[in-house]
């Protein structure tokens, strides 16, 4: 999750105006984004960006020319996008029943349907966690 900052100088001297374009110069936008620690954000991330947008806002305030000190070193890769897919499960049962099916037909076998390609008589009987899964295209 994003916050969006926008710098909006309330100073009374009528210079604002240049606050926010030195601001837009050294954020690259008077809109500043800061992501929020999570999953894919660290706190030492997140830190890193309200100590930039202090550091900008402070310069920007003062229309102080250190933009060399200020400028942003680094820029976040992109926005970040938190994402909902739909995808369907499938029912264990109906993957040990096809395999079993295809284990009898082949004499205990599970041979790839698409190219024939046997893990077993290439790599040894099944160990651990190995894939039954081989060739996906040409079906």
């Amino acid at each position: 999750m994003d916050l969006i900052w926008t710098y909006r100088p309330r100073k009374r001297d009528g210079r604002n105006k240049e606050r926010k374009e030195a601001f837009a110069q050294i954020a690259g936008s008077v809109d500043y984004v800061v992501s929020l620690p999570g999953v894919l954000v660290t706190l030492e991330d997140f830190l890193e960006d309200v100590f930039q947008l202090s550091t900008f806002r402070i310069t920007a305030d003062e229309l102080s020319d250190n933009t060399d000190e200020s400028t942003r070193q680094s820029f976040p890769e992109g926005k970040r996008i938190e994402r909902l897919h739909k995808y369907r499960e499938r029912d264990s049962r109906a993957v040990s029943q096809a395999k079993r099916k295809h284990a009898q037909r082949h004499d205990g076998a599970l041979p790839c349907e698409i190219c024939g390609f046997d893990f077993a008589r290439k790599y040894g009987p099944p160990r651990g966690n190995r894939t039954s899964r081989h060739t996906t295209l040409g079906r």
